[in-house]
């Protein structure tokens, strides 16, 4: 749509627009005002990539969809979201914690990709899918506990890199009995992991 356009400094998306496709407005280097309807049901990856102006997080009543990457020290996604885009926490080197509402049922490809001071997470009670690299890189995080909601690790099609590929500090994992798949290098790179249990509705691996 409108990647790399260097002027573009405000974008009002109008109620017609349901998805933004991958990279919509990454490499807007001056866009600093977004206009993020409601209707907006879903988003592709890193839809503002590289965009240094952006300094308030981007999301509406049910998609977050960015946080800017100089965002410091732990955030709390608002309650009512369901979808966490892919990319969107992405390279928030100080970002230390972060909790998920309930309402939270899918965390998207490479959300939270190369968080590298990212040390705790707290899910809700009702998340069904980390798709893959969801949190691939992030070193420091060394305490995880899934929900018993959780479905699928990695996401269906198992994707390029593990959902905690290179997660180095994890030294265990507890895998519910909810869990059906856990896709392929999920836990690749983890290099202190010492324990994994595994749930016994695990099907798939």
């Amino acid at each position: 749509c409108c990647s790399g356009m260097s002027n573009l400094t405000s974008v009002t998306i109008p109620n017609s627009v349901k998805t933004l496709g991958y990279s919509a407005f990454a490499n807007c280097s001056v866009l600093n005002h977004v206009e993020f309807p409601n209707s907006i049901e879903d988003c592709a990856h890193y839809v503002f990539e590289n965009c240094p102006d952006i300094v308030t997080p981007i999301y509406n009543s049910h998609v977050f969809a960015y946080l800017p990457v100089s965002y410091t020290g732990a955030y709390t996604i608002p309650d009512g979201i369901k979808i966490v885009a892919g990319g969107s926490f992405a390279f928030c080197n100080n970002l230390t914690s972060v909790s998920f509402p309930n309402s939270v049922k899918s965390i998207k490809a490479q959300a939270f990709y190369q968080c590298s001071n990212l040390e705790y997470v707290s899910f809700g009670d009702n998340l069904e899918i980390i798709e893959d690299g969801a949190f691939y890189g992030c070193s420091k995080l060394s305490d995880v506990h899934f929900p018993n909601s959780l479905k699928s690790i990695n996401g269906i099609d198992q994707g390029f890199a593990g959902a905690f590929g290179r997660c180095s500090s994890l030294r265990s994992i507890i895998i519910p009995d909810s869990v059906y798949d856990i896709g392929a290098l999920s836990f690749d790179g983890c290099s202190n992991l010492e324990s994994v249990i595994l749930g016994n509705g695990v099907i798939n691996i």
